[in-house]
């Protein structure tokens, strides 16, 4: 079982992990990071790398997560990462074996789960009402975010 070294990133070099990147630019960020140089670090990275698809959906930039204040939870993180209790993260890491949606329409998704879930249509009620006030329904997830983000984060808790 190869065990991932705690200095090196993903990709097996002895760059500085993405996560330790990110925490220093936040710690940076809120102190006025004289000239960007760590946003701009971060920012690189994101936009190198092949990972996190679905947060990118979220957060296009590095500069819009951290001006997010962000409290995250099990279902935050599901949702907006597209790891953790979601069915298609868990089949495709062979816990369980299927992913379909408790709803039994198609595979459970973070898209899924926002926009189509009968289980939730409720909770997404409330949120596409808030949304249409101001615009159109559907919305793209980093439009949620900017705009909506409290309705999001009861919608999906």
């Amino acid at each position: 079982m190869w065990k991932r070294n705690r200095r090196s990133t993903c990709e097996g070099g002895n760059a500085k992990p993405l996560r330790n990147i990110q925490q220093d630019t936040k710690k940076r960020y809120e102190k006025g990071d004289p000239g960007g140089e760590s946003i701009r670090k971060w920012q690189n990275r994101w936009e190198e790398t092949t990972k996190g698809a679905i947060t990118k959906e979220f957060f296009p930039s590095a500069e819009r997560r951290l001006a997010v204040n962000l409290q995250l939870n099990p279902n935050v993180t599901t949702i907006m990462s597209g790891h953790g209790n979601s069915r298609s993260y868990l089949h495709r890491l062979k816990f369980i074996d299927s992913p379909e949606c408790p709803c039994k329409q198609n595979i459970q998704t973070a898209d899924r789960l926002i926009f189509q879930c009968e289980k939730l249509k409720y909770e997404r009620g409330i949120l596409k009402n808030s949304v249409l006030k101001a615009g159109n329904w559907p919305i793209s997830k980093s439009e949620l975010v900017n705009k909506n983000l409290n309705k999001l984060i009861r919608c999906i808790n």
